[in-house]
């Protein structure tokens, strides 16, 4: 009887440790894409479970919006895009949020030459262009930006090979370091996501470059990096490809050992991607491969960005797989145990990023989805 009361009490915490979650359509955007975002991006949450985000379309002008959404799911316009001539048009990436509630974003078009902006909007819906992008895609892909304690905004150009910028306050643009200047592009090409601020250092990857030829002769499997703000650039780890992680596709995020994580799209043993592990002493290592599976529970092909709670949990999303083969929100420990907590059923992707609130619900959103095919915020809460 002993030897069975000691069982029960080793595989207790097992059980217990299995998360739940409950899934649920928080606002579906109006049909009248005048009145309502259309095709949002990934969200972001404050303090008090308001939701916020950008979208692709719709508003006054069909240019997009910044929108916001109560926790009851009460959705409002804070800024409809392309109001000038001039104006930011078509946002795009995930919203950077100050302490004072203003907003920093990229657009993919709009401002003098129609090449995209970087933008600020105070959180009554003031709008301010910070910065005026004169090279075609310098803001493609789904940007995020960093900023300093002094006000300064740090951000990827993805023209050409790519390089990392840092804006001033007054509007002084600087190109910290510009990618592939090494042979092979060893140092690293075409960063994705953002970048992270620790200290004075900025960390990202990039989907290219590290002087692999696994991937590509020339471009190489993509790269861990560092830069100082003062524009040296580190590679912390150049990918290998093939059971390796490859092609990283979004920011990294940090747990409280200090060790980075994020997601490639391919590599790993089945070839459908990975969620990779770089310790604080830059030893890389592959922390979970998806794999390809018709009817299953795992997910593969895991999109862009990963979020971490207090705990050191991770979350993020694939963009296939699942039971219905449509997707999977998922959840992963930093040693490595990947669950499912949501299989999507239905057409609409599970969109390319999640947000946490203080209970540790998360939210995203679906780019189409809902009847009007504007797209959706959804809630997923902790049980």
């Amino acid at each position: 009887m002993k030897t069975k009361f000691v069982l029960y009490l080793l595989f207790l915490p097992l059980f217990a440790s299995a998360q739940t979650y409950t899934y649920s359509t928080l606002t579906k955007f109006p049909a009248t894409s005048k009145d309502s975002a259309v095709n949002p991006w990934e969200p972001i949450t404050d303090s008090a479970g308001n939701i916020y985000g950008l979208s692709f379309y719709g508003g006054k002008y069909n240019q997009g919006t910044l929108w916001k959404a109560t926790k009851s799911g009460t959705l409002s316009i804070i800024y409809n895009f392309g109001v000038t001539s001039t104006d930011a048009e078509r946002p795009i990436g995930t919203l950077l949020r100050d302490s004072s509630g203003n907003f920093y974003g990229e657009s993919e078009s709009g401002g003098t030459s129609n090449f995209g902006t970087v933008f600020k909007i105070t959180s009554t819906g003031k709008e301010t262009i910070l910065w005026n992008f004169t090279v075609e895609l310098s803001a493609a892909g789904l940007p995020s930006l960093a900023r300093d304690s002094a006000g300064n905004l740090y951000g990827f150009n993805t023209s050409g090979a790519g390089s990392v910028f840092k804006l001033t306050p007054k509007g002084v643009y600087t190109t910290l370091y510009t990618f592939c200047s090494l042979t092979n592009c060893d140092d690293g090409m075409a960063p994705v996501g953002g970048p992270v601020l620790k200290g004075s250092k900025l960390y990202g990857v990039t989907a290219e470059g590290g002087g692999s030829t696994a991937c590509s002769p020339v471009n190489g499997c993509g790269t861990i990096f560092e830069v100082t703000t003062s524009g040296v650039e580190t590679v912390l780890y150049a990918f290998n490809g093939g059971i390796d992680a490859s092609a990283p596709n979004g920011p990294l995020v940090e747990d409280s050992a200090g060790n980075w994580y994020g997601s490639s799209y391919y590599g790993g043993t089945g070839g459908y991607g990975t969620i990779f592990k770089l310790s604080s002493t830059n030893v890389e290592s592959v922390l979970h491969d998806f794999s390809f599976c018709s009817v299953c529970t795992d997910g593969f092909y895991p999109i862009t960005y990963l979020i971490i709670d207090s705990s050191d949990n991770l979350y993020g999303i694939a963009a296939e797989g699942g039971t219905n083969n449509e997707g999977t929100v998922f959840s992963i420990t930093t040693t490595g145990v990947e669950t499912t907590i949501y299989n999507q059923n239905g057409l609409a992707g599970l969109g390319w990023g999640l947000a946490l609130d203080k209970s540790g619900n998360l939210y995203g959103t679906t780019w189409n989805g809902g009847p009007n095919h504007n797209g959706t915020i959804y809630k997923l809460t902790k049980n």
